[in-house]
Parts: structure tokens; C-alpha cells; sequence
């Protein structure tokens, strides 16, 4: 009940996820394009082992067609080889990563700072998509 709560108690902020190298990540279902950019593939994953099992976070793969996200289709195809997915031709990313809900894969976590116009932006924690590699 909100009756109950003391706002003068309650934090915004949110515990950051340590970087590190020994994470390991389930697919979700729900993959998606990004609201912000329609050719965004977004993907949700969620930590499967450790401290923090169950929280989540998303792959994002930009549209390569623009400047500077020619890495774009090598990271998702990374990812692909990695999770074991066979691919039909003419698939899309998003019909890939539907039939990847449930796998895992491994990757690090790293730290970026978001810009913005005061510079104030919290960091964020996020998946390094090019070290993604088979789940221990």
C-alpha cells in the first residue's frame, strides 16, 4: 500500500552490474525492432547463473546500412554461431532469434557512459557483443 512507503527512503538508483568476464545469458522470448529505431533488432536476455540470475538486459543490433554499423551483421552472426542456430535462407534476424529463445551463451559485461546534454547520464552495464562465446 502506498500508504507504507517512505519516499524519503527510496533510492532511483539501481545496483550496476559488475563488469567481468563470467557471465552467462539465456535468450528470452520477445525479440523485437527497437520503438526508437524500427531496423533495431532488440533482444532480451536475462543472466542465468550467480548474484544476479534473473536480472535482464538487451542485445541491440543496429541497422547496418547505417554509417558506422557495418559491424552490425558480423556481431549477430557471432552470436548466431555461438547459440548453435541453424539459419534458412531469407530468415530474419528476429525469426533467428525467436526459435534462440532458451539458449545460452557467455559473454562479458562492460561499462559505458551514456551522453547526454548535462553529462550526467548514469553508466550503464552492457553485453560486449563481440566476445560472445558458447555458455560454459
Amino acid at each position: 500500500m502506498w500508504e507504507d512507503i517512505d519516499l524519503t527512503e527510496v533510492t532511483t538508483g539501481f545496483e550496476l552490474i559488475p563488469e567481468g568476464d563470467n557471465y552467462v545469458f539465456t535468450i528470452l522470448p520477445g525479440a523485437k525492432p527497437s520503438k526508437f529505431d524500427a531496423e533495431r533488432v532488440e533482444v532480451p536476455v536475462a543472466i542465468s547463473t550467480g548474484e544476479f540470475a534473473g536480472r535482464q538486459l538487451f542485445l541491440s543490433y543496429p541497422d547496418p546500412k547505417r554509417p558506422g554499423c557495418e559491424w552490425s551483421p558480423k556481431a549477430f552472426k557471432r552470436l548466431v554461431e555461438v547459440l548453435g542456430v541453424d539459419v534458412e535462407k531469407g530468415e530474419t534476424p528476429l525469426q533467428i532469434l525467436s526459435k534462440s529463445a532458451g539458449l545460452r551463451f557467455g559473454a562479458p559485461i562492460k561499462h559505458y557512459q551514456p551522453k547526454n546534454e548535462t553529462n550526467d547520464a548514469p553508466k550503464r552495464a552492457e553485453i560486449a557483443l563481440f566476445k560472445v562465446r558458447v555458455a560454459a
